[in-house]
C-alpha cells in the first residue's frame, strides 16, 4: 500500500511538472534568441501539441522556418495557419508574415542567379515578390517593389539584345514583344525616372514611325472636315490657326498710347488668345488619338511654336461693341509631337499612377489621362489634355 502511495505521488509530481502551452513558447523564444533553431522549432510544436490554437507559437516556427531559410516550409506553414484561424486580427499578422516569407524567397532566388539561364526561374521570383507587394507591410511592399524594377529591368535590357540574325517577321514579333513588357512594368510597378525615360524612348523608337502615319491619316480625314465648320480655326498644310474675340477693356481705347503701352495693354488679350488656341489645339489631339477628350491640359511654356500673327482693335457687328481679334498659330508638326507624347504618356506612366508603389511618374501633361493605349510622348505632351 506505501508503495503504491508512493508511485501515485510520483506520478503526480511528474505530470504537474509538464509545462504548459506558454511555458514552451518561451523555451522557443529563448532558444531563438540563442540561435539555437531547431531546439526552437520543438518548442514550438509543443506549444501546438498542447494548444493548437497559440498563435504565437505558429509565428514561432514561421521565424524560425524563415531564419533557417526554409522559405517554401514557411509559406506552406503560413499558409495552413490561414486555414485555421479566421480572426481578422490574427490573420492580417499571419498575412504580413506570409508577405515577408515571399520576399525572403523571392530574394534568395534572385540573389542565386538562375534566372539569367531560365525564364522559369524569372516568372518564380516576379510571382513570389508580387504576392510580397500584396501581403506584406509597407517596408516588405517597398522592397518587393525595388526587386521587381530589377527584374524587370533585366528583362527589359534582355529582349533589346536578341535581335541578331532575326528575320523580318521575327523582329517584328519581338518588337511586340517589347512593347508588351514595357506596358507590363507600367500596369505593375512606378519605375524610377531613369528606368522610365529608357522605356519611354524605346517605345517612341518602336512606335513614331507608325503613330504619325497615323495621325496624318486621322488629321486629314476626321479632324480638317471638321475644322471646316468653324470660320474661327482653320488649317493648311503647315499651321492650325484659331482666331480669337474679346471685349476690349477701356483702358485699350484710350487716345495717344504709345506702343510701349498698347504692347503692355495687350498682353492679357495675347495670353487669352493662347489659351484658346491650346484648347482648340487640345481637341484636335483628342480628334487624332480617336478620343472624346483630352483630360490633360497644354502647358503653355511647353509650346514652342505659338506665334501671334494678327492682333487689331475691331467692333463686334451685331452690337458694335469694341473687340480685340488676335489670330494666333501653331505648327501641324508640333501638334503631331504633342500628339504623339500624350500617346506615349498614356501607354506608358498613366497605366503606372494606378499602382499601389509610393511615388509617381512624371510628363508634359497634367491632369488624369482618358482612353486605352495612349502613352508618354515626351514632357511636353503630357499636358496637351484638357480643352
Amino acid at each position: 500500500m506505501r508503495k503504491l502511495l508512493g508511485l501515485l505521488v510520483v506520478s503526480f509530481l511528474v505530470l504537474g511538472c509538464e509545462p504548459s502551452a506558454g511555458e514552451w513558447v518561451g523555451k522557443g523564444r529563448s532558444a531563438f534568441d540563442r540561435g539555437l533553431f531547431d531546439e526552437s522549432l520543438e518548442h514550438y510544436q509543443k506549444a501546438l501539441s498542447i494548444d493548437p490554437n497559440r498563435i504565437d507559437a505558429v509565428m514561432g516556427m514561421a521565424d524560425v522556418y524563415l531564419k533557417q531559410g526554409k522559405y517554401e516550409e514557411a509559406l506552406k506553414h503560413l499558409s495552413g495557419a490561414l486555414e485555421t484561424f479566421q480572426q481578422a486580427g490574427v490573420r492580417k499578422e499571419l498575412n504580413e508574415k506570409l508577405g515577408d516569407a515571399y520576399l525572403l524567397k523571392a530574394e534568395q532566388v534572385w540573389r542565386a542567379g538562375k534566372y539569367r539561364q531560365s525564364p522559369e526561374v524569372e516568372v518564380e521570383i516576379e510571382e513570389a515578390a508580387l504576392e510580397a507587394t500584396k501581403l506584406g507591410v509597407s517596408n516588405t511592399k517597398n522592397k518587393a517593389f525595388a526587386l521587381l524594377t530589377s527584374l524587370y529591368d533585366y528583362q527589359f535590357e534582355n529582349l533589346r539584345g536578341q535581335y541578331a540574325g532575326l528575320s523580318a517577321e521575327e523582329a517584328s514579333a519581338l518588337q511586340e514583344k517589347e512593347l508588351a513588357h514595357v506596358d507590363k512594368v507600367f500596369r505593375t510597378i512606378r519605375p524610377s525616372p531613369e528606368f522610365r525615360k529608357r522605356m519611354r524612348d524605346r517605345v517612341k523608337e518602336l512606335t513614331q514611325e507608325a503613330f504619325y502615319r497615323r495621325a496624318s491619316q486621322s488629321f486629314a480625314e476626321r479632324v480638317r472636315p471638321a475644322l471646316e465648320v468653324d470660320p474661327n480655326v482653320t488649317a493648311d498644310e503647315e499651321k492650325l490657326r484659331v482666331i480669337t474675340r474679346i471685349p476690349a477693356g477701356e483702358e485699350l481705347l484710350a487716345e495717344g498710347l504709345t506702343p510701349d503701352e498698347r504692347h503692355r495693354l495687350m498682353q492679357p488679350y495675347l495670353q487669352l488668345s493662347k489659351r484658346q488656341t491650346l484648347e482648340v489645339s487640345g481637341i484636335v489631339i483628342a480628334g487624332m488619338l480617336g478620343i472624346d477628350r483630352m483630360r490633360r491640359s497644354i502647358r503653355p511654356e511647353s509650346v514652342m511654336s505659338f506665334l501671334v500673327e494678327r492682333d487689331e482693335l475691331t467692333v463686334n457687328p451685331e452690337d458694335n461693341a469694341p473687340l480685340v481679334l488676335v489670330e494666333a498659330s501653331i505648327s501641324l508638326k508640333e501638334l503631331f509631337d504633342l500628339a504623339f507624347d500624350y500617346q506615349l504618356y498614356l501607354e506608358t506612366e498613366a497605366k503606372s499612377e494606378e499602382t499601389p508603389q509610393e511615388g509617381g511618374a512624371g510628363s508634359a501633361v497634367t491632369g488624369d489621362a482618358e482612353g486605352a493605349g495612349a502613352s508618354p510622348a515626351g514632357e511636353a505632351a503630357e499636358e496637351a489634355s484638357q480643352p
